[in-house]
């Protein structure tokens, strides 16, 4: 079903103006252990504008060796350093929480941008993410309504007035 909204909503790109950056592909990391949530992630940061390339993982211990840059994610050339960050607090191995604290703990890591995902929109949840340096908590959608908002959230990121590191 959010295939078939994704395309419904791509309708709107031919209104969006497009701000990219000369040259600066803007990298981006998103973890999500769900291929169709990855696929909508991926689909709205397509439809915003920016010039991205993205890179996917799966699972907290992946993250984590993919930021610290350990094998098989040590050649930076093929897996940039991200500017952006999705991750959702349910991820196998380990959780996008604990994945947040080391983030938010490390000098070098800790200005990452990080959108914490959920379908949770418990405050206990909600806090917790925030208590912990997440940037943002977007909730996955659920129907229409919600993909619309999603989207627009997402589509923000393509504002001009948006930077990057």
């Amino acid at each position: 079903i959010f295939k078939f909204l994704i395309n419904f909503l791509k309708g709107y790109q031919k209104n969006m103006k497009a701000f990219v950056e000369p040259g600066r592909a803007i990298p981006v990391l998103i973890v999500d252990d769900d291929q169709d949530d990855f696929e909508l992630i991926e689909d709205s940061l397509k439809i915003c504008g920016k010039d991205i390339s993205i890179q996917w993982l799966s699972d907290g211990e992946l993250v984590l060796d993919y930021l610290f840059q350990r094998e098989p994610f040590a050649d930076s050339s093929k897996y940039p350093f991200p500017s952006l960050l999705f991750m959702d607090i349910r991820i196998p191995k380990v959780n996008g929480i604990e994945v947040l604290k080391l983030i938010k703990n490390d000098s070098k890591l800790k200005k990452l941008p990080t959108i914490i995902l959920s379908t949770s929109d418990l405050s206990n949840d909600v806090t917790t993410a925030y208590e912990n340096g997440a940037n943002l908590y977007l909730k996955k959608p659920r129907g229409l309504l919600e993909l619309k908002y999603f989207y627009k959230a997402i589509d923000t990121l393509g504002l001009p007035i948006v930077l990057f590191p």
